[in-house]
Order: structure tokens, then sequence, then C-alpha cells
């Protein structure tokens, strides 16, 4: 199945999108020692099969983020994605819940550990593989075949094809980002990466992966999102493949952390999707939410060992203490809420200003 795809990868962006001037690195410069010991699983019950998902053969994912305790409970899931039935996210809420810890550590005593995601998948049946092959490898055939005729009907067949099945769902994905790229509708193409699980894909079509990878590494760049960006470019470089050299791969991570320390604002379209929330990896400590189109509830600021939930105000900045690491945050509202997330290059003086580092 793989070996005809990478003819039909374009590189949506350059390598070299994110020019900026190189800083130099002061981050481990006067940092206090702490001695912290990361919270380890001591019991895990699996999630149930949803019945009627069973019946139809129905398979998919739920994943999730969560705070372990430092009594060793698990709180506050938030599920950040999922495919298949929603009840699968019912589920896997259930069985997580119940997850036990050892807590995380901090300088002798229990604290709150507040990174924490998991993946869950829901599996029954093979469906029909050869059905699915046959399937792929014409429309394989048909996007290679340059005929713009049978290019622009394979629209049809990819949209009316349905599966149950994971890997041949993240295919069928593939198969559209292929064809809206053989097309050259860049929104459309760009709009079915952002949806491309590479994690199920890396074993569904290992040879062409980096390529997938890097392709969504330069959106991640171009929509700013520079600390999902470096996670795919940090494992490119640990991957054992030949696509990249890894000379490549290091001029690209050094723009995107030529852009991380520059002056410059990154601004980050935010949507809140069906799950009620929308995401993002922070890069800096300093950011603020604008251009609020909708109802937004809270901003949920989860980092390594420290939680803070805040009411969405316009007027706020948000600056994080520097020893609050790998920040993520969780904004949630109404479903189709727009707005604007603005991280600023450093921490500026403001009345407005909203922290904490108790």
């Amino acid at each position: 199945m793989p070996g005809k795809l990478s003819t039909l990868i374009p590189l949506l962006v350059a390598a070299t999108y994110v020019h900026a001037e190189e800083h130099r690195n002061t981050d481990n410069v006067a940092q206090t020692l702490t001695s912290f010991v990361s919270a380890e699983v001591l019991n895990r019950e699996h999630p149930k099969y949803p019945k009627a998902a069973a019946r139809r053969g129905q398979s998919g994912r739920v994943e999730m983020t969560y705070t372990v305790e430092p009594d060793g409970k698990v709180s506050n899931i938030i599920p950040t994605n999922y495919s298949g039935s929603r009840t699968f996210i019912k589920e896997a809420t259930k069985a997580v819940s119940k997850w036990q810890y050892s807590p995380a550590m901090e300088n002798g005593k229990p604290v709150q550990s507040c990174l924490h995601s998991v993946r869950l998948d829901f599996k029954i049946g093979n469906g029909n593989p050869e059905k699915f092959s046959r399937f792929y490898n014409k429309s394989i055939d048909i996007l290679t075949s340059g005929n713009t005729e049978d290019i622009a009907r394979l629209q049809g067949e990819l949209d009316a094809y349905t599966t149950n099945i994971v890997n041949e769902r993240e295919a069928l994905t593939l198969l559209k980002f292929y064809h809206a790229s053989s097309i050259q509708d860049e929104t459309l193409a760009q709009s079915y990466l952002a949806q491309l699980d590479l994690k199920t894909l890396k074993n569904v079509v290992p040879d062409i992966w980096p390529k997938l990878a890097m392709n969504k590494a330069n959106l991640y760049a171009k929509q700013q999102k520079i600390a999902d960006a470096l996670e795919l470019v940090n494992l490119l470089l640990d991957d054992t493949q030949e696509t990249f050299t890894p000379l490549e791969l290091t001029e690209f991570k050094n723009n995107l952390i030529g852009f991380q320390k520059s002056d410059s604002h990154l601004v980050i379209q935010g949507k809140v999707g069906s799950l009620g929330h929308w995401h993002h990896n922070l890069t800096r400590k300093s950011f603020a939410i604008n251009r609020v189109q909708g109802d937004l509830e809270s901003v949920d600021v989860r980092c390594d060992n420290k939680r803070r939930l805040y009411e969405v105000n316009e007027t706020t900045l948000w600056k994080l203490p520097l020893e609050w690491k790998n920040c993520q945050v969780y904004i949630s509202g109404d479903t189709d809420a727009s707005f604007e997330l603005v991280e600023y290059p450093s921490l500026r003086n403001d009345e407005n200003a909203v922290a904490s580092s108790d």
C-alpha cells in the first residue's frame, strides 16, 4: 500500500518557513534545585466496550488529559480527541477516573501532577481489509494517472466510502488529503492534514510517515503553534528514517527555536470544538485572549506540577511564573466560539496580569 504514496506529498510550506534572529539559551541559569519524582500508575481499569458500538462493529479511540492528585487519584479529566462513537468518551472517562497512582513527589512531599495524557483504543473485528486495500490502491492509481476527469470523480467516491475500522478511517483521510493536494486546494488539504492521526499512520504507512510528519510540522509552523512543530521535529530526529537528514531537521528546529525567542507575537487562531473546548501547547510564559466571537467560559492552565482555572477576560494578560514548565491551556465555551490567543515575547508589566506561583 505505501509504495506509491510518496510522490503525492507536497510540502505545503517550505521547511525554512520560520526565520528569526538566534538568541542565546539562558534557561539553565540560576535555577532552583529541586527533587522531583513523577507519578507512577499502580492500577488501571480497562474501559467497557459500548454495546451499541460493538453491535455495529465500530472501532475508535479516545485521547484525554488528566491530573493526578497528591493522594494518587485521577481528577480533571478532559477528552482532547476521539474517533468513532461518542460513547467511547463516556466509557474511557469512567475507566480513567478509577485509575490509581503513586503520587508525584517534590522535595519529599506528594504534589499534584497536572500533565498526564492517554490514548485508549477501542477495537473490534478487522472489517474487510481486502475490500479496503482494493479501494485504496485503485484511488492511488487514479491520483497518479494525471487524468483530471477521473480525479474529479474520485472525490465523490472518497466521500461515499465508509468504514468502522480506525486504521482504514485514517488511511481514507490520507487519501482525501492527497486528493485535495492533487487538485491544488491548499485550504482543504490543510484541513485533512490537521485531522490525520500520525500515531496511527506511523504503523499503517511507515515509509511515508516522515513526510507526513514534516508536512504537519510545517503546518504547525504556519499556524504559529511552535511547541507542536518542535515536538514533531524532535520525533523525526529520534526516528530511524532516511527521508530527511539530521542537518535538515536541525536547521528547521533552530529556525523554530529562533522564532520562539524572537520579539514577534505568536498569534494562534482558536475555535471551540464539539467537545466543548480548545487546547494549545504554550511555548512562552505570557499570553492573552483577543477578538472573541461567541461565549467562552474558562481558561484551564495545566503545567507539569501546577494547575489554575481562570475566567475568560479579554483585558487580562496571563503571566506564568518561570518555574511552571511545559504548560498547556484548555479554553472552554460554546461550540464554534472563536478567538485569538496571543503569546507575547516577554513578561510585561501590566496591572491586569494574572498568575500565581503558590
